[in-house]
């Protein structure tokens, strides 16, 4: 994983892969669980990173850092899926849980049509009939 801009020569723009001073070679290692998983020593910086790259599929099943190209799609760690959110007057609101990044997308654009239709309709006033209207006068009359 890339992770910016080289700040000396003693740090990796990478992920997991750091300057070993002794061995004057890139070493990699990842920890999972607490866990330290030492992955090598190598010559090149790039080399490093690919390694740890298939470590973190291999031991963590998916990359920390999954994202989607989609809006309103992330990747969800704990039940290792796809989620679907959209944000709605000002409140996020979850759609689901899915099994790959397109079916989150579709479910996605689908909450979002509806929101959008929903939006557009315009507001029309509630019709009382005048038995309504004077039961409710008699109820609770007018303060002046």
């Amino acid at each position: 994983m890339f992770r910016g801009k080289k700040v000396n020569w003693q740090s990796s723009r990478f992920i997991g892969v750091s300057w070993h001073k002794n061995e004057k070679r890139w070493r990699a290692s990842i920890m999972v669980e607490r866990k330290v998983h030492e992955l090598g020593y190598f010559d090149n910086e790039s080399d490093a990173s690919n390694a740890f790259d298939v470590a973190e599929v291999k031991l963590r099943g998916t990359p920390r850092l999954l994202t989607s190209a989609h809006r309103g799609v992330s990747w969800a760690a704990r039940p290792k899926r796809w989620r679907a959110q959209i944000r709605s007057n000002g409140v996020n609101k979850h759609i689901g849980y899915f099994k790959d990044e397109k079916s989150a997308h579709e479910a996605y654009v689908a909450a979002s049509t509806a929101r959008d239709l929903a939006a557009s309709q315009p507001r029309l006033p509630t019709i009382v009939s005048t038995v309504d209207l004077v039961s409710m006068l008699e109820a609770d009359p007018p303060r002046c």
